[in-house]
Parts: C-alpha cells; structure tokens; sequence
C-alpha cells in the first residue's frame, strides 16, 4: 500500500471519528454557554463560545469535504470556482477568529486573576464583545485574499501568485501555529503564577478549575498544532529545491497526519472542560443528558 492511499484511509476513518466527536463537543459548548446566564456573563467563556461556534463551521465546511475527497476522490473546489473561493475565504477568516478567541480567553484570565485592581478591570464582558466584532470584522476581511487569488487551475483550487502563497506559508507557519502557541505559553504561565499569589480562599476552588483548564488548553495547543507548524516551516525553506516523487509523496504524507492532528485543537475544548471542570461537568449532565433522558422517558 502507498503512503498516498495509507493517508487517504486514515483521513477517512480517523476523521470520520473526529467528526462525530467534534459536532458533539462544539455543539454541547454552544448549548451549555448560551443557556446559562452565568456563563453568558463571563468573558473568558463568551470568548471561547465563538470559538465554538467557529469550530462547528470547521467540522462541517472542512473536515466534511476533506473525507469525501479523501474517499470518493471527488473534491468540489476542482470543478466550482465558486466553491474554490468559498472553501479558501472560510479556512483563510473563520479559522483565525476560533484561534484568536482562544487566544483572549486566556489573556482574560491573565487579567481576571491578577491583583492589580486595574487590570482586572480590562475583565469585562462589554470588553469581550468589542474584541470579538474587531476580530471579526479584521479576520473575514483578511480572508477575502484567499478568495481574490485562488482560483480552477488546471483541475486544482490553487494560487498561481508567487508573492501571495509565500505569505499564505508564512501565515500558517506565524499566525495559525507559532502565534496561538506563545500567547497560550505565555499567559497560561502568566495565570498560574497570578493563582499562585491569590489569598482569597472563597475563590480557592474556582481557580484551580480556572489552572486546570488553562494549562490543558496549553498542552492542546501545543499537541494540535506544532506538528503542522514545523511541517509549514519545513515547507517554506525547502521550497526552492528540487524534489523527486518519492520525497514529494513522503511529505503529503506528513503533511496528511500532522493536518489530521491539528483537528484535535477544533474536536477537544468541550472534553478538556468535562475533565478539568466539576462545575461544567454537573452543567453537561443537567442542560445535556439528563434533559435528554426526561424527553425519552416522558409519556405521550
């Protein structure tokens, strides 16, 4: 078997398993933080509630396309040029605005732990929705380039502009992996020495679920996303040599594994938070399954 075919029935099996999970989990984030209030009214969780949501649209204009590709050979983007420019503006905008959020949420619990009266005032939810329309706005602006530049091109949904794919390589390698990746590590560490110094013990519990899942994410960050980073950067260095087809086959299949791990970032928020978080847990089993179980045991 070749590593081409090794790759594409891994993407289908394995991905398959992803989609699933990930539908569940993004789908049971959005539910649990829209319906409670006290949740809706903290910012670190509205933050990662549009993160949510950006990561259902991953999984399902993405992930979804990249299976059946993968599958029945049949990629849409090939033929439409309408769906070439679609796909490329939604990996190029909706994908940094789940990157970014995530980004916040943990530079809000930087200032919501500190003690410094005046920067846990930057800790506010009318804050958080600001940050959120600016990223918004700035991010699905930055992906109508994708959408200007890609186009059918003998049978593939390609840019044939030198200037604009060095920048799309340098974007994935800086703003995708290597940025989400130092901001995490920086405030994460930044959020536990803040819980370090806290004295207040009526808030001794909810910093350590706070610690847990701000480390977590970290290390979520750091497993998801620095495979495909390097492997951008690899890509980037050696893209002026000359390679035969065994090299070139070697490293879509590289490329194929490391795109597969990076899914985990999008699938892997809403079981961190089941795991690092008895109070979103006891919020899953009331809001989720058992509402679920009363509807399936009520008479009719």
């Amino acid at each position: 078997m070749s590593l081409t075919i090794l790759g594409n029935e891994i993407i289908v099996y394995t991905g398959s398993v992803f989609l699933a999970i990930g539908i569940f989990g993004n789908i049971g984030n959005i539910y649990i933080f829209s319906r409670l209030s006290t949740y809706r009214r903290t910012p670190c969780i509205f933050y990662y509630l549009i993160a949510s949501m950006c990561n259902l649209h991953v999984m399902l204009f993405q992930l979804i396309p990249l299976i059946i590709t993968s599958n029945y050979n049949f990629d849409l983007s090939r033929t439409s040029i309408v769906w070439c420019k679609m796909r490329t503006y939604f990996t190029t905008s909706i994908t940094p605005i789940s990157f970014t959020c995530v980004c916040l949420a943990t530079i809000d619990q930087f200032f919501a732990t500190s003690q410094n009266d005046r920067i846990r005032r930057f800790s506010h939810i009318k804050i958080a929705y600001r940050c959120v329309v600016i990223t918004t706005i700035f991010w699905l602006i930055h992906g109508i380039s994708g959408a200007v530049f890609y186009s059918n091109i003998s049978g593939w949904c390609t840019s044939t502009n030198a200037i604009f794919n060095t920048y799309a390589t340098i974007y994935v390698s800086v703003i995708v992996c290597l940025l989400p990746i130092t901001v995490q590590s920086i405030f994460g560490w930044l959020v536990y020495r803040n819980l370090r110094q806290t004295i207040i013990l009526a808030r001794e519990q909810a910093d350590r679920q706070a610690t847990r899942m701000i480390l977590m994410g970290v290390l979520l960050v750091l497993i998801s996303i620095s495979p495909y980073g390097a492997i951008s950067i690899y890509l980037l260095t050696t893209a002026n040599i000359q390679k035969d087809v065994n090299q070139l086959t070697k490293e879509y299949f590289a490329i194929t594994i490391a795109l597969l791990i990076t899914y985990m970032y999008f699938i892997g928020s809403f079981y961190i938070f089941v795991f690092a978080s008895p109070r979103f847990r006891q919020s899953v089993r009331r809001q989720i399954f058992w509402r679920f179980k009363s509807n399936n045991i009520r008479p009719t």
